[in-house]
């Protein structure tokens, strides 16, 4: 993971790069005004350096200047490539899920495994809001639910997209202990501006709970469901 390129996409945006633009063709457009003048002036012809002065005006400062917009450009991490970024990063994670957990994939077939994920908003150092209104931070989360004959074994991997932080756990859960899956509305305030997201949350008769944001409401409603028919008739076969 690219940890220096990631953080351009909290702090690189539109109004930087137009900013390092004028910047740029100022900076020169001064430098090369100056050595115009002093090359006209040492060779005794000063209309050769206003004249050099003109072409830094409409032809070498806005060259260099595009030169610099280009790069800052291609440097730029888009919504999409930051989101491809984390896809890539946990796919086919389940295989590291069950060995951390110590089981084998035919032992927790009672359902499908569920996989939940989402940016973490509580614990994060940066925040963005993308062109598409969703806002991003550099903390995610996700969760693997493995269901076997008797237990339900989670698996949290949680890691930082800027700096080499990651960390995971596990937990094992009794069916007959679990009292609630379910979504639920939470809000986070970034930039004095609260911003509203879905939660899932998995709460048990001790008071512990499994908490990661959605980024697919549809399909953890439906995973959900699923696992809450299963809670029923395994509560009702005990």
């Amino acid at each position: 993971m690219n940890y220096a390129k990631n953080k351009k996409y909290f702090t690189s945006d539109g109004c930087t790069i137009f900013g390092a633009g004028v910047g740029t063709w100022f900076l020169s457009f001064f430098l090369l005004s100056f050595l115009s003048v002093m090359i006209g002036e040492n060779i005794g012809k000063p209309e050769i350096g206003a004249l050099l002065a003109f072409l830094s005006l409409i032809i070498i400062a806005p060259v260099v200047t595009f030169f610099i917009v280009k790069a800052l450009l291609a440097g730029r991490v888009t919504d999409e490539k930051y989101d491809a970024m984390i896809r890539e990063h946990i796919q086919e994670m389940e295989q590291r899920a069950l060995d951390k957990l110590g089981i084998d994939r035919d032992e927790v077939n009672e359902i499908d495994p569920i996989i939940i994920d989402g940016y973490n908003y509580d614990q994060c150092t940066l925040y963005k809001k993308g062109k598409d209104g969703v806002w991003r931070t550099n903390v995610y989360r996700v969760i693997y639910l493995f269901f076997s004959q008797n237990e339900v074994h989670s698996y949290t991997y949680e890691f930082s997209t800027t700096e080499d932080q990651k960390k995971d756990f596990t937990d094992v859960y009794f069916y007959q202990d679990i009292v609630s899956a379910s979504t639920e509305s939470s809000t986070a305030t970034f930039k004095n501006q609260k911003i509203q997201y879905e939660s899932f949350k998995l709460t048990t008769s001790g008071g512990t709970s499994l908490n990661v944001s959605t980024r697919d409401s549809g399909h953890v409603q439906r995973s959900i469901s699923a696992m809450r028919q299963l809670l029923r008739a395994k509560k009702v076969s005990q």
